[in-house]
């Protein structure tokens, strides 16, 4: 889909260009096989989902109006037997793909809902039997338990699921354990170590979800989105780590947090964006620069702030700081348009 939105984005600048007449328009878009069908498509999926949703909500409703009802071991045989069903279904609807389209349109979306449930089950099971197991432990075997349905349905959004519970799992994880060696190295930074791991984790998720989609597999579907999701949630991270280490670390080394973090926070900033920068432009990736770029901008304006605040120019410095940004946005906009044409006629 994004090769084809390329390919009308370049047919639209040549048309404008005057490099394609009125009259041949419609057959070379014909040719980036953009075809109205495919809208039809979305929207039987879309419907196809929200009377999933739907079906989701019911069972939920009926389980919470008779749950007083129901006694501890009937509330399990309830959640376990509405979960062998859920299970069961996937599996029937890949057996029947191959003779019913709508077998195959509905089984990631059922994956997605025993995904779900699997969740539910697990967390009744921590409740009503406690076995003094922390709350990342459950994370950790949801994730562990609704792979094979995330894997069986392989749609982005599955993989979407899968980022959010393991940011869960780790930071549930870490407000337990924490890492005792770097609260040694820099005390009182409990948070913002948090922080710098789930940039970690997120980077993990991202370049491999980012390699994945640019590869040939057959048995691999495209989670461009979920690709996306985790590269603004890095960069998202990044920025609040940065922050903290901005605007309560050293500026010129005379007062703050210890100059070891500060440093440490800045190297770990430059690093990951000269990595991010090279694997975006050796991918020709748009939204990846785009991201990039205006992160860069948020992170010269906090400086920006900082310094104004420590010399008490806010008066007039809030003036030049908003004209900046404008300018800048501007300009980030305009260098991301020529290489979109750039990447668009390279072949």
């Amino acid at each position: 889909m994004d090769q084809r939105m390329r390919h009308k984005s370049l047919l639209y600048h040549w048309y404008q260009q005057g490099a394609l007449t009125e009259e041949k328009m419609p057959q070379a878009l014909a040719m980036t096989k953009a075809q109205p069908q495919q809208w039809r498509s979305f929207i039987s999926q879309l419907l196809l989902g929200g009377v999933v949703l739907c079906l989701g909500s019911a069972l939920i409703c009926f389980i919470a109006y008779n749950w007083q009802h129901f006694g501890r071991l009937g509330k399990l045989a309830l959640l376990e037997g509405i979960w062998l069903l859920l299970m069961v279904a996937p599996l029937l609807l890949q057996q029947y793909s191959a003779r019913f389209a709508i077998c195959n349109i509905a089984l990631p979306w059922v994956c997605l809902l025993t995904a779900i449930v699997t969740g539910g089950v697990l967390a009744y099971v921590g409740q009503a039997y406690q076995q003094g197991a922390d709350d990342w432990q459950l994370f950790a075997f949801w994730s562990l338990l609704a792979l094979p349905w995330l894997w069986l349905g392989r749609r982005d959004w599955h993989w979407g699921l899968l980022a959010v519970l393991l940011n869960l799992t780790l930071s549930l994880w870490f407000q337990i354990h924490g890492w005792p060696a770097f609260q040694r190295w820099f005390p009182g930074e409990q948070s913002t170590c948090l922080l710098w791991w789930q940039v970690l984790l997120n980077l993990a998720l991202h370049l491999t979800l980012f390699r994945l989609n640019r590869l040939d597999i057959a048995q691999w579907p495209m989670a461009k989105v979920t690709e996306a999701l985790c590269g603004a949630a890095l960069w998202l991270l990044m920025l609040v780590a940065i922050a903290n280490a901005i605007f309560s670390g050293y500026l010129l080394f005379n007062s703050g947090a210890s100059p070891t973090f500060w440093s440490w926070s800045q190297a770990c900033w430059w690093l990951i964006s000269a990595m991010m920068l090279m694997i975006y432009w050796r991918a020709h990736c748009l939204y990846g620069l785009a991201l990039l770029m205006f992160a860069q901008l948020f992170y010269l304006h906090m400086w920006l702030l900082r310094v104004l605040g420590e010399y008490h120019l806010e008066s007039s410095g809030y003036l030049l700081m908003s004209a900046s940004a404008v300018g800048l946005s501007v300009t980030i906009s305009l260098w991301l348009m020529k290489l979109q044409r750039q990447f668009g006629e390279t072949p």
